[in-house]
């Protein structure tokens, strides 16, 4: 029995979390592999892949290609979310209890929880519409 060293068995977990095929997309789809360990969604995620690689069949599947597209949107709207949310905890912790900066650091926290709100609603409605509808479109 061979004995495999550390790189190799975190290699091989990577490779197991890429088992599914690449870059997060569903229906088999592949670019040629690689670890996809954000989720971050792809542009080809609603399309049919029966060989393993993108298929453009017709004209409808311009409607799957924008529902891709709109979800990497959304997904770059949660992150900058995320990072408001940061820089308005920032904000509210340096603001040394002077009133107006404390209530500018409360409404960049509300708008940003706002933001991070309308995008999750966001990526679950598209998820649903091209899970539902994702090659028929």
């Amino acid at each position: 029995m061979e004995v495999q060293s550390k790189k190799d068995v975190i290699i091989n977990k990577f490779a197991a979390l890429d088992a599914g095929g690449g870059g997060g997309s569903s229906g088999g789809c592949s670019t040629g592999g690689g670890v996809d360990l954000v989720n971050i969604p792809t542009w080809y995620k609603y399309l049919d892949c029966p060989d393993g690689s993108p298929q453009i069949n017709h004209i409808n599947d311009v409607w799957s290609i924008g529902l891709g597209i709109i979800e990497i949107i959304v997904f770059v709207a949660s992150i900058a979310a995320v990072f408001y949310l940061v820089y308005g905890g920032i904000q509210f912790a340096t603001s040394q209890g002077s009133p107006d900066k404390t209530v500018k650091a409360k409404q960049t926290l509300t708008y940003a929880i706002a933001g991070l709100v309308i995008a999750m609603i966001s990526r679950a409605v598209v998820q649903f519409i091209g899970g539902e509808f994702g090659a028929t479109l």
